[in-house]
């Protein structure tokens, strides 16, 4: 009776083991975001951001709030730039991004234009 509950137990902890190594082998699926906005002063609509990654680069245009977003980001490190029209004149800014893994909500990006 003693050795099978031994015997048992030493099953279930092998099944553990596996399943706690079969987890962490496996790649992360979440998904990242970078959140923001474009400003000189106040925020600054039909700015230009270019989003580099460690596998493309996406363009995308601040709406009228100056807003902008990427979202379904993998993990990695991203370089967000913002060049447009402000104020009468060519303005532009650069930030870097790490979407950690997991990733995290995104604190809200400040891109101030110079």
């Amino acid at each position: 009776m003693r050795l099978q509950s031994v015997t048992a137990a030493a099953v279930m902890m092998v099944v553990a083991l596996i399943s706690l190594s079969t987890r962490a082998a496996e790649p992360a699926s979440g998904k990242g975001a970078i959140k923001g906005v474009a400003v000189y002063g106040i925020p600054v609509a039909k700015i230009t951001i270019t989003l580099t990654g460690p596998t493309k680069t996406t363009p995308a245009t601040t709406d009228d709030k100056g807003e902008f977003s990427f979202e379904n980001l993998s993990p990695g490190q991203y370089t967000v730039d913002a060049k447009g029209i402000a104020k009468n004149a060519y303005r532009k800014a650069t930030a870097t991004v790490t979407i950690a893994d997991p990733p995290k909500e995104p604190a809200p990006l400040k891109l101030k234009l110079q």
